[in-house]
């Protein structure tokens, strides 16, 4: 299993959460029915497929289950949500696919974000905690058109189940993420494959070649490094600005990782 390279930033808030903004009033966005979007996905309303964006702001899990015809998927819950509300990530680096974020920057002047989670209860009275709220204040603040899907994905699901889809298998852009370590003959015993791969914009996912590379650690700022490897060493632990970690955790089936969920979650709580 390779090490979890860190990049962290001082933390800002206890909660993770915004604070209520006036830019919260409904006069800044705007309530739309699964009858109207309907219409719209399917070109028979005042606007068509082209002039929206639907956002769908549940966990990743939830989206693959069943999600609207068309939508992306903002992960919006976790690290992504406090990094989110802390105003160290932007929405665009926590949607979940390439295609999405294509879609997401490409969104200009003339187009509507439709957002929604299961519910999609009025913004203005539910938890500024909530992945929908968060997600609303970032839009206002990035100026964009916004429409909030009255009853959220069960309402509509219920009355177009037509325009309701499962996320296809390569959703998640398998390929962005390192492929699984192999040997080769000229470095025996040593991983090969991408040395790192950003997963936020301050976390990345590394192997031991990029744990062992000093000056990619401070090109990338990274601070703090998890290693969860029994074998690889912490290469630079000599260094005071740089904070280490390591649980041993083999790369077997028969490995309870579970067992170390809470340690490794605290360590990055720290890097928070």
């Amino acid at each position: 299993m390779p090490p979890l390279l860190l990049v962290p930033r001082p933390a800002e808030s206890k909660f993770g959460c915004m604070n209520r903004s006036s830019d919260m009033s409904s006069g800044k966005w705007k309530s739309v029915s699964s009858t109207e979007l309907a219409q719209s996905i399917d070109g028979g309303g005042a606007g068509n497929s082209a002039e929206i964006l639907i956002v769908d702001c549940r966990s990743l899990v939830a989206f693959n289950g069943l999600h609207i015809r068309g939508a992306i998927h903002v992960n919006c819950t976790g690290i992504g949500r406090k990094r989110l509300s802390q105003g160290k990530a932007k929405l665009k680096d926590l949607i979940s696919s390439a295609e999405g974020k294509e879609k997401f920057i490409r969104g200009g002047v003339g187009t509507t974000f439709v957002i929604y989670d299961e519910l999609s209860s009025d913004p203005e009275d539910c938890n500024p905690c909530r992945p929908i709220c968060l997600v609303l204040q970032n839009l206002l603040k990035e100026g964009r058109n916004i429409s909030v899907l009255k009853g959220g994905l069960k309402e509509f699901c219920r009355d177009y189940q037509n325009l309701c889809e499962n996320a296809p298998v390569n959703h998640c852009d398998l390929a962005d993420f390192p492929p699984s370590p192999t040997t080769c003959d000229s470095c025996p015993g040593r991983p090969q494959g991408t040395p790192v791969t950003a997963i936020l914009p301050f976390l990345y996912l590394g192997n031991e070649e990029g744990a062992a590379d000093e000056a990619l650690i401070d090109r990338l700022s990274i601070k703090y490094i998890l290693n969860l490897t029994p074998r690889c060493p912490n290469f630079f632990s000599h260094r005071s600005d740089l904070n280490y970690r390591q649980i041993k955790v083999n790369d077997s089936n028969q490995e309870d990782i579970a067992q170390h969920f809470d340690e490794a979650i605290q360590f990055i709580g720290k890097c928070l």
